[in-house]
């Protein structure tokens, strides 16, 4: 088993059909009752670390299902990610640093989260710039970004089976 850095300038095709529609379908269904959750989205002080995580756009559950079968094309991994992904969320939640999901941050908090997941658990790891490219999130703002949300979970990224299987039976309840 090799470990390694993919060259972001390899150009990766993507194959044409679509990923696992059911699971994405499921996350993003999930996602959407986490945003659900609170209707009132307190913004945090602006200049704050949180601040950076709000980008003042809503989206529709159909653009963040294209959004996330992309993103499982391009970065070519397993859609236990999104699972792991979900996990971070959850566990940057729980550390009450005022970061919650919502409707004007799930893309942004899922996209850093999912990237995470993916870097920790793919043997083919590429660079941030490509996973900047993919994702149309500016290189900087996905490096700041991905390092406040793995202090938020206390560089913890390890998600243990038992976890894993609790929050994907939460996904498919």
């Amino acid at each position: 088993m090799a470990f390694g850095f993919a060259d972001s300038s390899v150009t990766y095709e993507p194959k044409d059909e679509p990923r696992i529609t059911p699971v994405v379908s499921a996350v993003v269904e999930y996602l959407s009752s986490m945003c659900a959750r609170d209707g009132s989205v307190v913004l945090p002080d602006e200049g704050s670390r949180e601040y950076e995580f709000y980008v003042f756009e809503s989206i529709t559950e159909e653009e963040m299902m294209e959004y996330l079968e992309k993103l499982l094309n391009v970065y070519s991994c397993s859609e236990s990610e999104l699972i792991m992904a979900l996990a971070y969320l959850h566990r940057s939640e729980q550390a009450n640093l005022g970061l919650k999901v919502n409707l004007f941050n799930v893309k942004l908090l899922f996209t850093i989260a999912f990237t995470l997941a993916v870097k920790f658990n793919e043997d083919l790891v590429y660079s941030n710039g490509y996973y900047s490219q993919q994702s149309g999130l500016p290189l900087d703002v996905l490096n700041r970004l991905e390092f406040c949300l793995f202090q938020s979970v206390g560089y913890h990224l390890n998600v243990t089976p038992e976890e894993f299987e609790q929050l994907q039976n939460c996904v498919f309840a």
